[in-house]
Order: structure tokens, then C-alpha cells, then sequence
């Protein structure tokens, strides 16, 4: 939502979709790629994703910064930002949800999921401390 004053004494409400629900909302031709890919090699416009034209790449940053030491209180939310950054999803619930032997959907945490994940691969290099 981004308030703007119209003119000197009203403010105008212009809503839109955010980064994220523009990332999920993608085409489906994009499927394969994790958001930083998308927010790095592509821009959004005229309401879709466009690959650069140049071949360039933007340096993307990624607020706030949490710290990436397992004994920090946000350590979770560095987990959540690091899987939602790199991997690539249309619905969140689509990562943590996975299904147990006697086949009841289990969440995992973002922590569990980081974990598992950095077992399998790394991830480019981003503006959150490694």
C-alpha cells in the first residue's frame, strides 16, 4: 500500500500486488526459478516479468539483515528468508508442509528446512551474512 498526497490537503491510497505475490503470481514458463533469480535477471514491467534486455543482473538486497548464528532469537526468520529467497514456489505452504509415514501433513520449521537444504546444495551469494 503506498499513501500519496494528491494534492495539499488529502492522501490517496494506491495498493498493488507486493514483491512477493508478484513472485508467486509469475508465469508459469518461470516456474524453475527461486525469487532472487527472478528479482535479479528480470524487472517488473507493465504488470509482468521481463528479462533484462542487456544480460545484466542487479545486486539484490534483502532487508531486514538477520543474523545467520543459530543462537540468535531471529535465527528462524534467516532460515524463512534464505529458503523463500532461493527456492523456487508458488505457495509457501508448499515448502514446509511435507507428509509423515502414516501420511498426516507435518510442518517443518524454516530452521529444519534450512538444515536440509544445506545438505544438498549451496546457495548464491546474497546480501544476508552467511
Amino acid at each position: 500500500v503506498d499513501t500519496t498526497p494528491s494534492d495539499d490537503t488529502e492522501l490517496s491510497t494506491v495498493t498493488g500486488l507486493s514483491w512477493m505475490q508478484r513472485y508467486m503470481e509469475r508465469a508459469p514458463e518461470l516456474d524453475s526459478l527461486s525469487m532472487f533469480e527472478i528479482w535479479s535477471q528480470y524487472r517488473w514491467f507493465k504488470k509482468k516479468w521481463t528479462k533484462r534486455k542487456d544480460g545484466s543482473t542487479v545486486i539484490v538486497r534483502i532487508f531486514p539483515r538477520y543474523s545467520p548464528n543459530p543462537e540468535d532469537e531471529n535465527y528462524e526468520a534467516y532460515c524463512r528468508v534464505k529458503i523463500l529467497s532461493h527456492h523456487p514456489f508458488r505457495n509457501v505452504d508448499d515448502l514446509i508442509k511435507i507428509q509423515d509415514v502414516n501420511g498426516e501433513t507435518v510442518n517443518r520449521t524454516w530452521e529444519e528446512l534450512f538444515k536440509e537444504c544445506q545438505q544438498h546444495h549451496s546457495h548464491p551469494n546474497d546480501s544476508l551474512r552467511h
